[in-house]
């Protein structure tokens, strides 16, 4: 069979897989809730007025008190932008991670193919299906870190064609170095090590090239040019928004940078290569035998490989000890990917032997992995569970609620913690396609954009509240309400009485990293207030009180104690763990409701 259909069949079973994994994602009724409908509505706003200049927020605030910056760059946002605009929606957001999965998946098999020959399509195919379902994030969401993993694994796979002599993979190396390192700073360690691995190799295998020789000449400089106009698209608008604002979000990045947290440290680097290299340590004796023998490009793969392992120690040795929600992660579960797969290249070349059947006997062990492989993926990738699908059948409800209304411009306000944060989100994404504007008071606007940020206190207010019927402030008035038909109520009550007798058999005890606005906006969503007005103020109020003692938590109701456990806030004493894991793992939200507080007392 020919080194083409090979790799066509190879592309065939990746898309298959890829095509199946999004088409039942779709049909199975997903919603945009939280980051993802954020990144659905900064796509949409690529080509007009509020066009991003930067990437997502990113969790340096919560380690570091110098600075706050976010991600360094908008490609996320710009990927999407086409099918954001053309389509919208979620189906707008999935048709984009598409295409950026299958282009990604594409160049990693074809590349893949120069170095190997035919056996490389079906050798990438495999490990482009591996990184697809590592851990339990879900490859085919619209989030930052996430986005970046195929992007992250074509990065490894073109600096290997680099190493291997393919000076043409210089501007995708550079596509993709920037894509991941805007789309999540926890790709920076792992791509600055990859990226200066193959500029030292590229610059030495220049400085011997033939300057005599027009052709080589005029290569080398077709090389560098197509790569400084990549690299000057992608950066100009983060460089441009740095110029401009006196350093910017680049500034930010630095000053972060510098501050003073305890980090995982040289423990997590070595965990991090022990796990990555043991493969290799096992197979050592296969793998000298295929240094020696140097058989074409196994070398620039060894190379790489190992450098990808030692810049993914590095990301991780370089990450803020605690608990955290950040996906960082993911560049060390990329990375390893590609140091097995270049582990078992180099064993199998070895193991093979040299006779005349070896080509048989690798080409049926990679079919049969490839296919094997292709059939557990796309049995477990449509059935992962992505954040808040438990609201997905809150939104449009909820969204629709305020088509009737008068007003076609409200500040909103989501309370009830991150998870009334996250249904926010995906309201807010829901009424910009209804041509209605919401705006929203910092921190949420570092999130939908600066020109969502509240500059005059609208007419009407929309607050999000979970699992009450309390109005949250004096005169609201619901005018939507989601009742979860498929939760067991009385069971649900049952379970918060169990939790609440234990969270109240010891004295209050709260996470190291409670935050006072999720706190207070839990509190006040259950208790409301009496006032007619509710800022971030008031509800950074509420929650110093409670974290300082002021309050007594154990005064509020069983189901906000266990609102406040399952989001991470509030600690059970020692010997819960069980029911800990029963509420983090089981989030369950009985209701969800939109209130409509107006200046107008006749609306």
């Amino acid at each position: 069979m020919s080194s083409k259909r090979w790799q066509i069949f190879s592309l065939a079973a990746v898309g298959f897989v890829l095509s199946w994994t999004w088409l039942s994602v779709w049909r199975s009724g997903y919603k945009l809730v939280g980051d993802t409908a954020v990144v659905a509505l900064r796509a949409h706003d690529v080509f007009g007025p509020g066009s991003p200049l930067l990437g997502m927020p990113s969790a340096f605030s919560s380690w570091s008190n110098l600075a706050d910056p976010a991600h360094p760059g908008p490609l996320v946002f710009w990927i999407l932008a086409p099918t954001a605009r053309l389509i919208g929606g979620a189906e707008g957001a999935l048709l984009g991670t598409f295409a950026l999965a299958a282009l990604s998946a594409i160049w990693i098999v074809l590349a893949t193919s120069r170095r190997l020959g035919k056996l490389g399509a079906p050798a990438a195919a495999l490990a482009v299906l591996a990184a697809c379902r590592l851990g339990s994030f879900t490859i085919w969401e619209p989030i930052n870190p996430t986005m970046a993993v195929l992007p992250g694994l074509a990065l490894c796979f073109a600096v290997w064609s680099v190493l291997d002599g393919e000076d043409r993979s210089w501007p995708w190396l550079i596509a993709a170095a920037s894509f991941v390192i805007q789309a999540d700073l926890s790709f920076l360690p792992s791509a600055v090590v990859l990226v200066a691995l193959a500029a030292v190799v590229t610059a030495q295998r220049w400085v011997k090239a033939d300057r005599n020789n027009r052709e080589t000449s005029r290569q080398i400089y077709s090389v560098i040019g197509w790569s400084v106009a990549v690299l000057g698209v992608l950066w100009a608008l983060p460089v441009g928004e740095a110029l401009a604002n006196n350093g910017g979000n680049l500034l930010e990045g630095w000053k972060a940078s510098r501050a003073d947290v305890e980090v995982l440290g040289a423990s997590a680097a070595v965990r991090v290569l022990v796990f990555m290299l043991a493969p290799a340590v096992l197979l050592s004796p296969l793998l000298v035998i295929s240094w020696k023998r140097n058989l074409p490009s196994r070398r620039p793969l060894a190379l790489t490989a190992l450098v990808a392992s030692v810049g993914a120690a590095l990301g991780q040795a370089m990450v803020p000890s605690g608990d955290h929600g950040s996906l960082v992660w993911v560049p060390f579960a990329v990375a390893a990917v590609f140091v097995f797969f270049a582990t078992a290249v180099l064993s199998a070349d070895i193991a093979a032997g040299t006779d005349p059947r070896r080509g048989f006997r690798l080409g049926i062990s990679v079919w049969v992995l490839l296919l094997a492989m292709s059939f557990s993926t796309v049995q477990y990738l449509p059935h992962q569970n992505p954040f808040g699908s438990e609201l997905f059948p809150a939104v449009e409800p909820l969204a629709a609620s305020v088509d009737d209304l008068p007003h076609e411009e409200f500040h909103l306000r989501p309370l009830s913690g991150p998870r009334g944060i996250a249904l926010g989100h995906a309201i807010a994404k829901k009424l910009a396609r209804r041509d209605v504007k919401v705006l929203v008071e910092e921190p949420l606007a570092r999130y939908l954009g600066a020109g969502r940020r509240i500059t005059k206190e609208p007419e009407s207010t929309l607050f999000v509240t979970l699992g009450t019927d309390v109005a949250p402030v004096a005169g609201a008035k619901r005018i939507g309400h989601w009742h979860n038909a498929e939760l067991n109520h009385d069971d649900h009550e049952l379970f918060d009485s169990q939790l609440a007798a234990a969270a109240r058999s010891a004295p209050p005890r709260w996470a190291e990293s409670a935050s006072t606005f999720f706190v207070g906006s839990i509190v006040v969503a259950a208790t409301g207030v009496s006032v007619e007005t509710l800022g971030e103020a008031e509800i950074n109020t509420t929650g110093k009180r409670m974290l300082s003692g002021l309050d007594d938590p154990w005064k509020l109701p069983n189901s906000t104690i266990h609102h406040l456990v399952a989001d991470g806030q509030l600690l059970l004493p020692d010997g819960y763990e069980q029911l800990l894991d029963q509420a983090v793992f089981s989030k369950q939200t009985p209701s969800v409701s939109l209130w409509l507080a107006s200046k107008d007392p006749d609306e």
